[in-house]
């Protein structure tokens, strides 16, 4: 992940820095302030922001309110000395406030958690025109020489890049193969047993004897983690 941090404090900036990088995260991206991140051509491709409220002239609401209106999808983490800020703090890319001075397994859950979330939000090359976000896509079944990408909103699109290329890159992102035919997306599936998966459209797929185990275990996990992180 990108990860941006904005604080006008350069002692609390070197801080959570040397967290992020501990954390194993390296494209790491330092704001002495709202107007430097502004300016920054970084500052509209980052995937997380730890984000400082009180900062002079441009603070962390003001960022806040740009950043959702402009076409990027940063997960906004603000951190604070001052709580009674937090009302006006909310909003759609806002996913945690952590408190002053910030503990690196604090930090920790919150960018696992904006992780988790921009999986939803990878873009998935269908071919060379076309690109989908993973929320959109229900599943991916072969038709002859052909993949076919099934969305939610009832299109399709056809490529012929082979299942199996799929599988390898959708598997960290939240999809299985339940069937030598077809790929799931798993944030839409609503029951599984070990004969059929059922959708939230009420569309059913077969699950096959030997992948039934595997099948089994990746929804169980990625339950836990939804019921973890959302």
């Amino acid at each position: 992940m990108r990860i941006g941090i904005c604080d006008d404090i350069l002692s609390e900036r070197e801080v959570l820095k040397e967290y992020c990088l501990s954390l194993g995260y390296k494209s790491i991206f330092l704001y002495e302030s709202g107007e430097a991140l502004l300016k920054s051509s970084d500052g509209k491709t980052l995937d997380a922001l730890l984000l400082d409220i009180e900062m002079d002239k441009i603070n962390g609401i003001i960022i806040k309110e740009f950043l959702e209106n402009t076409d990027a999808f940063t997960y906004i983490i603000f951190i604070t000395n001052h709580c009674e800020y937090m009302p006006q703090a909310f909003g759609r890319n806002v996913i945690s406030f952590l408190q002053k001075p910030v503990t690196i397994h604090e930090l920790e859950r919150c960018l696992n958690k904006a992780a988790y979330l921009k999986k939803d939000y990878f873009l998935i090359t269908i071919d060379h025109k076309v690109s989908i976000q993973c929320k959109d896509i229900l599943y991916l079944c072969v038709k002859q020489k052909y993949t076919i990408c099934n969305l939610l909103d009832g299109n399709s699109f056809s490529t012929r890049k082979p299942l199996y290329e799929f599988e390898k890159e959708l598997s960290n992102l939240g999809f299985c193969m339940v069937h030598r035919s077809y790929i799931i997306n798993l944030k839409h599936v609503q029951k599984i047993n070990k004969h059929e998966l059922i959708l939230s459209t009420g569309q059913t797929f077969p699950v096959s004897r030997r992948h039934y185990p595997h099948v089994s275990a990746i929804f169980h996990n990625y339950t836990i983690s939804r019921l973890t992180y959302q």
